[in-house]
């Protein structure tokens, strides 16, 4: 960085525009590493080439060296350089913070977030551990959203699927009212996979046109069978406080909290239903074969049909919402590693009366093992960090074991 800062013709550094740190610590001399001040020259130095970049737009973090934790107080780590500088990055638009080091997740946006004025695009990462999780709320507090100014048009947060998601919407609102695209995303704890938070139950009487709905907003509920007795739904206000949460934003156009779509699952047919003794089984196979597309069909048109009365609701409730998304997964039980999500999205085309909600009848999908994230995942132990790197690193792309819910 400092020969970079010292050497580089002003030329290049005026343009750039977009700039990724992915800077290891140094390999140094034990001394040298645990020396209580170490990170001190390494972040002067960090903010006059941060300074040199007059045109810099935007920022991303991977790593630093300035990553040195030391609780004792005699040593200097990130937080304690917070008022150090200020008015480094007043062009800055956009950051992405996505260090792994769960100390890093915390104290690094507070030393660029503190100092930067014209936040319009943030990413964030919520910290976790092996024996704590720190929720949004906390997360969000500490970087002061509500002191940039206007706050940021797009929120990106990494949440983890047991942290209540109702209580980050919440804190969200509180700390960034104005947001106009918000990104929620959920993993699981201890693991780079990911895994609803919010999961709507849905479900339509016989014969009705009527959907009714329950929320689980922490991950607790992914079943059906555990959604409660249905009558007893009503009672239910978490579905309730979600809506309200939302409703909370006063310019929020775009939402994507990886609300997951939970659908009763349908009877299953006798491997028999379909042939008599005498069918033949090529006979039977070419009834069966119809017979389940048909299923299919009118599940899907089951699932479109849940989300788009559940679409109509939330869009009543947040009247600038034009863009939202629901996700649908269909398991592979034998690997759950090669499950698919399927993410639908639907649009709300409003005027002075009325309001129209459309859903895409196409999703896109998403393998399951294409959307790890480790992000604030390890836990910083001197020089090393604890962490799960194997996960997920000897997979095929066999997925012929896909359920077609």
């Amino acid at each position: 960085m400092l020969d970079y800062t010292i050497k580089a013709p002003n030329f290049v550094k005026t343009a750039v525009r977009r700039l990724h740190l992915d800077v290891p610590r140094q390999n140094v001399s034990k001394p040298l590493v645990t020396d209580a001040h170490a990170i001190v020259p390494i972040w002067f130095t960090l903010v006059a080439l941060l300074r040199s970049l007059d045109h810099l737009e935007e920022l991303i973090i991977i790593r630093l060296p300035l990553c040195q934790h030391y609780t004792h107080r005699d040593y200097v780590f990130p937080q304690t350089l917070i008022d150090s500088c200020s008015g480094y990055l007043p062009q800055v638009k956009s950051f992405a913070f996505e260090m792994n080091c769960q100390d890093c997740s915390i104290g690094i946006p507070d030393l660029f977030l503190s100092t930067a004025v014209n936040i319009q695009h943030l990413k964030l990462s919520s910290p976790h551990s092996q024996h704590r999780l720190s929720s949004e709320p906390q997360q969000l507090d500490s970087c002061n959203l509500s002191n940039a100014v206007k706050g940021p048009k797009s929120l990106y947060v990494k949440t983890y699927n047991s942290v209540n998601g109702n209580e980050t919407l919440t804190t969200i609102a509180d700390q960034a009212p104005s947001v106009t695209r918000l990104y929620i995303t959920p993993y699981q704890p201890n693991r780079r996979s990911i895994k609803a938070c919010f999961h709507l139950f849905c479900h339509q009487a016989q014969g009705s046109s009527f959907w009714s709905f329950r929320l689980s907003c922490d991950g607790s509920e992914e079943d059906f069978e555990e959604a409660g007795d249905m009558d007893a739904w009503n009672s239910d206000n978490t579905f309730d406080n979600f809506l309200s949460a939302l409703s909370r934003f006063d310019r929020l156009e775009t939402l994507d909290c990886f609300l997951s779509i939970k659908l009763p699952l349908r009877p299953t047919r006798s491997s028999n239903s379909f042939s008599s003794p005498t069918t033949s089984k090529n006979d039977s196979s070419d009834v069966k074969i119809p017979q389940r597309f048909a299923e299919l069909c009118a599940r899907e048109a089951e699932i479109q049909s849940s989300m788009l009365a559940a679409a109509q609701i939330i869009s009543a409730n947040v009247p600038t919402l034009k863009v939202g998304y629901f996700w649908n997964l269909r398991p592979a039980f034998k690997n759950p590693e090669k499950s698919i999500w399927d993410r639908w999205s639907w649009y709300c085309d409003r005027n002075d009366t009325s309001a129209d909600v459309q859903i895409d009848p196409v999703p896109t999908s998403h393998k399951t093992k294409s959307m790890n994230n480790q992000d604030g995942q390890k836990e910083w132990k001197g020089d090393t960090y604890s962490g799960n790197d194997s996960e997920g690193e000897n997979e095929d792309d066999d997925d012929s074991d896909h359920d077609s819910d």
